[in-house]
């Protein structure tokens, strides 16, 4: 049995097979030594158990001939001051929860000769540890399984309970849970408990139940607090932040991790870290290194796998936000409902609805019998009725001709062409390829010329087909011709040829930037306006895609905020905020906002946006993409802990989906996470990883400039000046050979990774080395060493080196004016410099001429 109350941890505490309860573990003969005399009012009979600090006696009271069990300080204890506060302060916190959850306190006794005791109820029953052994030990038993995950959910209640009144357990483990003769199950041992406060949320009743304040610690605080860096609680099931000893952050997510410990051991029948010394432990406790509850058991559902991963999470922002929460998701699995910590695919999520709803399955399918039995008759009476008349028969003969195309379409054009027998590639094709052919024969198709309506039905599926692959090209042609069709059919200023409009105007700005694109964004925009009016969610929907536009755009970044914000409060007020619409705008309002420098305030929204998307719709497939960018925008300002959970949710969550993109953008912004609390070894291995793979895939290409700028800032700060310059000297040589489009843009690139992420005294260094090599590899006058020796110059404005800035920029304006294919915005960046170094050097004459 452990002491509940150590200084630090002993050798018995390390091993978690020694650490028992702490409480009133029953049916444990620890001795059958008969015990003479009175505690208190109780005539004591037997000895029942014996921990570090105290040891429980099984009496009986007299007065209402029952048993009771009386627990008092061990002898060597009993006049120790301090050990009596710590003891009268556990007899207090266990008394004051008055839970069905927690052992009742029937009264303080004890003398002064022998030191305090306190009597409580006597429980017959086994620990949850020796019921999960049991389970684990036998024959697996479904029911058994369920008694369990129950008892285990009476235990979340109960600890939710003690965290509305401020009080955390901090040694929550299957020891520590007794099972009563008739289901009751209670929560034992709160002498490790500590009053922490209680957040808003957390409170039960507000009205009537307080925060538990002891007398005790009210008047002599002394000692009260555990010692900053000292472990307290047993190892197999402590939080990191308990190994640690940072008690200035442990609160009711600590218990939550412990929750998630019991909760593997019920799946595992293990506890989540076996036996060893304390530092080697207490390492794994801190970086989360154990196996899943379904590496140690093969047979543990993926759900309640996913629920232990997440109450276990190693950051206290990724676990669940109360006890209650979890209790629910176990209750949810329980009821065969999909739980918030997993996301089962769409055919688990149809069986087990079919499962859940069989009553109506059943009556669905009689139905449909009957419908169908109906239909033939009413068939069969249609054609041998000569009353029909001329319309009806015309709408009939339309509805007919429209499923034949569509029939058509679905089974020749569409789903033919994945049979094996009719394309050879069919046994793989991918998606891509059937929608590629699928368009091949819609273009061919000469009936559709007839049903105009048919086509851009077709059309528009298509294009969103298009749209999730990312083939936005092709997305674009088919909505295009779509937003014609449906112009031809109702009018342009008709609502389906403006939502047509809308997703095809959508298709082009998010390409690559075109020239085009925000004229076509704000002529949609105005229509929208002029047709709906500004409260229409088509409306918002337009100005949310001009604002798509700006926010590549520095010049324009407020003003995308200030479009988002408008159809951020549009959606709101007219779909509510828990609609998909109204919660992607809000996401898209949080970029914008960490764009615009304005992180902080893209945090709250990105956590708004986080809580409804769990609440309302976690299986969503933007769901990982919502948390990283919860991620990044604290990370951008500068919580670098805080983005740690948010971040390896959304990594977790991208596996699942297999989203590569969502995968490595997570990780990339844990690696600047990492670089943010000065952990630059984990960073750079971070980031090296996240660009050997970004290399290795081709969609990934476009964003390697980020890994390289990040990889160049970060060798920076460790002023390793060349192999920060090679990083992105590489990739601008290697697509300057290619002829790549972007090339005139690179420099754009360059400075943002470097003079716009560091500061002047880092990024002078860096630039001169980026100079030096360019110069040893391109012509001297090409203007890409030309831009790299001006913005180099401009570092040493910064730095008031302005003799030596001058010379520079005089040589590289000299030869940008010389070089081939420039830009006029680089000619223009040129003399501005230039100005700008005159200004500071307070050289008005000269600034003005270059002005």
């Amino acid at each position: 049995m452990t002491d509940p109350f150590p200084s630090k941890l002993t050798p018995s505490d390390v091993d978690p097979a020694l650490a028992t309860s702490g409480s009133i573990p029953i049916n444990c003969d620890v001795t059958t030594e008969f015990v003479g005399g009175q505690i208190g009012p109780f005539a004591a009979a037997k000895l029942h158990a014996r921990g570090g600090l105290g040891e429980v006696f099984r009496a009986t009271d007299g007065a209402l001939n029952r048993t009771v069990a009386v627990k008092c300080l061990q002898k060597s204890r009993a006049h120790d001051a301090d050990s009596q506060r710590r003891f009268l302060v556990e007899a207090e916190i266990t008394a004051r929860l008055e839970h069905p959850g927690v052992v009742p306190v029937y009264a303080l006794c004890g003398d002064p000769l022998n030191g305090p005791a306190y009597a409580m109820r006597f429980i017959e029953g086994p620990t949850l540890a020796d019921t999960i052994q049991g389970y684990h030990a036998g024959a697996r038993d479904p029911l058994a399984f369920r008694r369990l995950l129950q008892s285990y959910m009476q235990v979340c209640q109960t600890v939710a309970y003690a965290h509305s009144r401020g009080v955390i357990h901090r040694d929550l483990k299957p020891q520590n849970v007794v099972s009563g003769k008739f289901g009751e199950t209670l929560v034992v041992d709160w002498g490790l408990a500590k009053i922490v406060g209680r957040p808003d949320e957390l409170r039960c009743n507000p009205t009537c139940e307080t925060t538990l304040a002891p007398l005790l610690m009210k008047t002599d605080s002394a000692g009260s607090e555990t010692q900053m860096g000292s472990a307290v609680g047993t190892p197999a099931y402590m939080s990191p932040e308990q190994a640690a000893g940072r008690w200035n952050v442990v609160d009711h997510r600590s218990d939550i991790y412990g929750l998630g410990a019991v909760l593997y051991t019920l799946l595992s029948g293990k506890p989540p870290l076996s036996k060893g010394d304390w530092p080697e432990l207490q390492q794994k406790i801190q970086q989360g290194n154990f196996p899943s509850p379904q590496q140690v058991k093969a047979d543990v559902p993926n759900a309640l796998n996913a629920i232990c991963l997440r109450a276990m999470a190693l950051a206290p922002s990724g676990r669940y936000a109360s006890a209650a929460s979890l209790a629910v998701d176990i209750e949810h699995w329980l009821a065969g409902e999909p739980v918030s910590a997993y996301r089962e695919g769409l055919a688990a999520r149809f069986w087990r609805w079919l499962r859940g709803h069989r009553a109506l399955v059943s009556a669905t399918a009689a139905l449909l019998v009957t419908a169908l039995i109906g239909l033939i008759i009413g068939t069969v009476l249609l054609r041998k009725s000569q009353q029909a008349t001329e319309l009806q028969r015309q709408v009939a003969v339309a509805a007919r001709a429209k499923s034949d195309v569509l029939n058509r379409f679905l089974i020749d054009d569409l789903l033919k062409q994945a049979d094996p027998v009719n394309n050879r590639t069919g046994a793989s094709i991918t998606v891509r390829e059937l929608l590629d052919k699928a368009t091949e024969r819609l273009d061919e198709q000469a009936s559709l010329v007839e049903l105009p309506d048919v086509e851009a039905e077709i059309r528009s599926v298509i294009g969103h087909a298009y749209e999730y692959l990312n083939v936005l090209d092709k997305a674009e042609s088919h909505y295009q011709r779509t937003w014609r069709i449906l112009s031809n059919l109702h009018g342009p200023d008709s609502l389906p040829a403006l939502e047509a409009r809308n997703r095809y105007v959508f298709a082009v700005v998010s390409q690559e930037p075109r020239p085009e694109a925000e004229g076509i964004a704000v002529a949609a925009l105005a229509d929208c306006e002029r047709v709906l009016g500004f409260a229409s969610p088509e409306t918002a929907d337009a100005a949310n895609i001009l604002a798509e536009v700006y926010v590549h755009r520095e010049d324009r970044l407020k003003d995308a905020v200030i479009l988002r914000e408008r159809s951020s409060k549009v959606l709101h007020a007219a779909l509510g905020a828990d609609d998909n619409r109204t919660i992607e705008i809000d996401n898209n309002l949080g970029v914008s906002l960490v764009r615009s420098g304005r992180p902080a305030d893209a945090a709250v929204v990105l956590q708004s946006v986080v809580e409804r998307r769990r609440t309302h719709n976690p299986e969503h497939y933007e769901f990982g993409r919502n948390l990283g960018n919860l991620g990044g925008a604290l990370v951008a300002a500068g919580q670098f802990s805080q983005a740690m959970g948010p971040l390896q949710e959304a990594e977790g969550l991208s596996i699942q989906s297999k989203d590569i993109v969502g995968q490595l953008s997570a990780r990339n912004l844990m690696a600047a996470a990492l670089e943010g609390e000065g952990k630059w070894g984990e960073a750079e291995t971070a980031y090296l990883a996240v660009l050997a793979e970004r290399r290795a895939i081709r969609e990934q290409q476009a964003l390697l400039p980020r890994s390289i700028g990040a990889l160049a800032r970060l060798y920076a700060k460790q002023e390793k000046w060349p192999v920060a310059a090679s990083y992105l000297i590489e990739l601008m040589i290697a697509e300057q050979q290619e002829a790549n489009p972007k090339t005139e843009i690179l420099p754009v690139l360059l400075a943002d990774a470097l003079a716009g992420n560091c500061e002047p005294v880092i990024a002078e260094p860096l630039l001169r080395e980026c100079h030096r090599v360019l110069q040893n590899q391109l012509w001297k006058g090409d203007w890409l060493t030309a831009e790299i020796s001006s913005r180099h110059a401009d570092t040493l404005r910064l730095l008031n080196r302005f003799e030596e800035a001058e010379t520079l920029l005089l040589a590289a304006d000299n030869d940008v004016s010389r070089a081939f294919g420039v830009p006029e915005w680089g000619r223009l960046v040129s003399r501005k410099r230039i100005a700008a170094l005159y200004e500071a050097w307070s050289k008005p004459d000269e600034a003005a001429k270059w002005r």
